[in-house]
């Protein structure tokens, strides 16, 4: 709710929710919720309170270097800090803006010309590279030694249904799309499980798969996620209810049921040039 608000630009309206969604996150151990929830607070109290603004930045920033270095989107709280700066002389700013754009030349190695060719056009990788151009000049490089570090996580590649395309139970051929989980995140999953043991690791990781999913505009069902998780779909829907109950899940996003007829077809194209073909039997990679 506090990032709705803040799209729509109320941000006195959302600077309550952002701050019940960084408390709730930490209670689950959950970064990178608590990474959106900070860096959205930090645009937030961007025209309110401007020192608090640039602090609470710092602060997601300092927990996605530490603790969220498999983010599906950390260009975000790099771009927000360069925004927040808003001084491109700034060295800080400079080098917010130099990391954005470094996540996002890394990010986009490997999609294929297609898989790139979307990924730049999301509004968020347009506007770091549109910003980057201005400043240093088109086709500028990276200063040497700027690439951020790779962490060491497992992602997969998995279709994944779009949106509104399901009908009477099945979703057409040109109905999925390729979305890139991470389903391990190294150590960051290690530490969730020592705290909170096998099953709250499972269960913040289905927030991350949902979140990485969205991200990418996609709508992962029951079976996605049993299919990559390892587990079955009886237990996903046991997860999915109890997260709903902590009110770690909103009602707003729904996992759509299974059913026997609704598997990703084999032969479907993932839609990038460099990609190999998806497996028939799990429709998924490990990269």
């Amino acid at each position: 709710m506090g990032r709705i608000l803040l799209h729509l630009d109320r941000p006195a309206e959302a600077i309550t929710y952002l701050n019940d969604a960084i408390a709730s996150a930490r209670s689950f151990a959950n970064h990178f919720e608590e990474i959106d929830a900070a860096t959205s607070l930090a645009m937030a109290l961007k025209e309110i309170n401007r020192e608090s603004s640039v602090e609470t930045s710092r602060m997601a920033i300092s927990l996605l270097e530490t603790k969220g270095l498999a983010h599906p989107r950390p260009q975000e709280a790099y771009w927000n800090h360069y925004q927040i700066l808003g001084d491109p002389q700034n060295p800080e700013a400079q080098h917010a803006l130099t990391t954005a754009y470094a996540l996002v030349e890394r990010l986009s190695k490997g999609l294929g010309r297609r898989g790139r060719e979307r990924f730049l056009r999301f509004s968020l990788n347009a506007a770091i590279v549109e910003t980057w151009n201005k400043v240093y000049g088109p086709g500028s490089e990276l200063p040497r030694g700027q690439a951020p570090p790779r962490p060491a996580s497992r992602s997969r590649v998995v279709l994944v249904a779009l949106p509104a395309q399901e009908e009477r139970g099945r979703v057409a051929r040109s109905a999925f799309v390729e979305v890139y989980w991470t389903v391990d995140s190294g150590e960051t999953d290690e530490r969730i499980r020592q705290v909170k043991g096998p099953v709250g690791l499972r269960r913040a990781r289905i927030l991350r798969l949902l979140a990485e999913a969205d991200a990418q505009g996609a709508r992962p069902r029951e079976q996605d996620l049993a299919r990559v998780l390892g587990v079955s779909v009886r237990t996903i829907r046991a997860d999915i209810a109890a997260l709903r109950a902590q009110s770690a899940l909103t009602p707003a996003r729904t996992v759509p049921r299974s059913t026997r007829r609704r598997r990703p077809p084999a032969s479907a194209p993932v839609g990038s040039d460099d990609l190999p073909a998806v497996l028939p039997a799990a429709n998924e990679m490990t990269v």
